[in-house]
C-alpha cells in the first residue's frame, strides 16, 4: 500500500512502525506473523509498504542455506516495480504497469515520485484486471506521458487496452528482466 510522505519519519523502526499504522487504519491486520516493511524512495514522495508472512521468508532463507547462499533481501513484485519505476519529467505522470501472479499493479510517478499505487486481483484473466484498473486509474484525470507494462506474457492486446486508456501515449512492454535488473 502507499503511504503519505511524512516529514517526521526517520529510521527503519519509525518506518516500520508508521507503516503498521496504516495498515491497520485500510483494515489489513498484520501480526507476529508478518515481517512489515516500508520504503520512502524519493524525498517529499509517497512511500510503499508491505507485509510479507514470516513463514515465506523462514522457507526462503532455508532454501539458500541449503545452497550456501545468504538471503539479505526478499521484496514483493511490487516492492521492485515501486523501486524502478521512472519518475516523470514535468507535468503529468508515468504509468508503470506490473502483472503479477494474481494481480495487476500500477505505480503512478510523477516529477517528485510515487502518487499512487493501486492493484487490482486478477479474477477473470490479466485484460479485465487490467481495463477495470485502468477505469479506476481514469478518475484522478491525471495526465500521462507515458505507459511501461512490465509483463512477461507476449499479449499484444494487453498493450493495446493500456495504450487506449491514455491516447496519444506510447506504451513500452518489457519483460522482468529489464526492470529488475537494478537488483
Amino acid at each position: 500500500m502507499s503511504l503519505p510522505w511524512s516529514p517526521g519519519i526517520h529510521g527503519a523502526e519509525e518506518k516500520q512502525a508508521y507503516a503498521l499504522a496504516h495498515l491497520e487504519q485500510a483494515g489489513l491486520s498484520t501480526d507476529d506473523m508478518h515481517v512489515v516493511h516500508a520504503e520512502f524512495r524519493h524525498f517529499g514522495a509517497r512511500g510503499l509498504a508491505y507485509a510479507v508472512p514470516r513463514q515465506l521468508l523462514d522457507e526462503l532463507h532455508a532454501v539458500a542455506a541449503r545452497y550456501s547462499l545468504d538471503l539479505t533481501t526478499a521484496l514483493p513484485i511490487g516492492g521492485v516495480a515501486y523501486l524502478a519505476a521512472r519518475r516523470a519529467r514535468g507535468a503529468g505522470g508515468e504509468l508503470t504497469l506490473v502483472l503479477e501472479e494474481n494481480a495487476v499493479s500500477a505505480l503512478l510517478m510523477d516529477c517528485v515520485g510515487l502518487q499512487r499505487f493501486d492493484a487490482e486481483p486478477a479474477v477473470g484473466g490479466y485484460r479485465q484486471a487490467l481495463r477495470r484498473l485502468l477505469t479506476r486509474l481514469a478518475s484522478d484525470s491525471t495526465e500521462f506521458k507515458g505507459i511501461t507494462l512490465c509483463a512477461d506474457a507476449e499479449d499484444k492486446e494487453l498493450a493495446g487496452i493500456a495504450g487506449a486508456f491514455a491516447t496519444p501515449v506510447s506504451v513500452r512492454q518489457i519483460k522482468s528482466p529489464q526492470w529488475r535488473r537494478f537488483l
